[in-house]
């Protein structure tokens, strides 16, 4: 999948957030930076980056925010 994701014009950070969000199936930004290893400032970026591009979507829970990967027809 990595190597897709780069194919599609990910960043080496964007795929590992990706990719970690996958696996998580759902988490909070502190979750997506223990599983990816981006530090948790990119995550942020990141973040509202894929969730502008339509692919990954947020739920606020309380204080938290959850996000989850989004419809995988937006990757193409």
């Amino acid at each position: 999948m990595f190597d897709q994701l780069m194919e599609l014009g990910f960043s080496l950070n964007e795929a590992k957030v990706y990719i970690a969000l996958v696996k998580l199936g759902s988490g909070t930004t502190s979750d997506i930076t223990k599983e990816s290893g981006v530090h948790r400032v990119n995550v942020y970026e990141i973040i509202d980056k894929l969730t502008n591009k339509g692919l990954l979507s947020s739920l606020k829970k309380g204080a938290k925010t959850i996000y989850s990967v989004g419809d995988p027809q937006n990757l193409v």
